[in-house]
């Protein structure tokens, strides 16, 4: 709980630096898809959460809608390749199986799931836009995601970076011609200080 709480406090500060407004005036509503979106005057300013044991990742947008996941790459997977096999695209299968088993294998699971996490908040649809109708297999710092339906009503731009023991996955959803920009920003932050005694 304390850290659903730091989370979403950070949140709340980087959304106030980020439009100039106080943090605690910052007002919140859901879209249609229960999707957290900010009252603020035009709705241009998207945002997404996530976070995992000692990491919060953020991302913010002024350009598009925005996802972001953040997975411990030390974090236990009870059967990859039924996951692979369900729910990755050939191409992202075919990568996998390449890849060596053991840690090389694992990494490069967790790297393509943090990216379709990503690709899935962005999308603001939840499962509601299928796991294996796109990939994410490619390793690029920027990719724009292929579709498997010709019928798919959006693109996207996809970046990763690891940090350590964790993996951070960024998407946001193409609006034009603009190829969009990732600025990434590592920080250490105790949000819940110890007090003297």
């Amino acid at each position: 709980m304390q850290q659903y709480v730091g989370a979403h406090a950070l949140l709340r500060l980087r959304l106030g630096e980020f439009t100039g407004q106080p943090a605690w005036n910052l007002r919140f509503s859901n879209d249609e898809y229960g999707k957290p979106t900010l009252d603020d005057r035009d709705g241009s300013v998207a945002f997404s959460l996530s976070h995992t044991r000692g990491m919060v990742a953020i991302a913010i947008s002024a350009g598009g809608a925005v996802g972001v996941d953040v997975e411990a790459t030390d974090r236990r997977i009870s059967d990859e390749a039924a996951i692979v096999s369900a729910y990755f695209t050939p191409d992202e299968a075919a990568a996998f199986e390449r890849a060596p088993e053991g840690p090389a294998r694992k990494s490069l699971f967790v790297h393509m799931w943090t990216r379709k996490e990503a690709v899935l908040k962005a999308a603001g649809r939840g499962l509601g836009l299928p796991l294996s109708e796109f990939s994410v297999a490619g390793d690029n710092d920027w990719t724009e995601i292929p579709f498997i339906r010709a019928e798919a009503p959006f693109g996207f731009a996809l970046a990763s970076r690891s940090f350590g023991a964790f993996q951070v996955a960024i998407a946001v959803r193409l609006t034009g011609q603009a190829r969009p920009s990732f600025l990434w920003r590592e920080e250490a932050q105790d949000i819940f200080p110890r007090q003297g005694y």
